[in-house]
């Protein structure tokens, strides 16, 4: 991925960086104001159990118990 940065003072001047990506097969998430990490499929199954989205609408997870967060434990 490629980023353009416009330089200060120069119109129609750029800088540009690149920015290597790569796909994990990890879910991370915030618990406890720490960042955690788990199994994608973990994660994914945790969202069926309780009917969370966001892409499609849903942004409030159900059925939680006190506390819980995407892991269960």
């Amino acid at each position: 991925m490629e980023i353009l940065l416009p330089v200060m003072g120069k119109p129609d001047a750029m800088n540009s960086c690149e920015l290597k990506v790569a796909m994990k097969d990890f879910a991370y998430y915030r618990k406890g104001g720490n960042l955690s990490q788990e199994p994608a499929a973990a994660f994914k199954e945790w969202m069926e159990k309780h009917q969370y989205d966001p892409q499609k609408g849903k942004t409030q997870p159900v059925n939680l118990g006190a506390g819980k967060g995407p892991v269960e434990q």
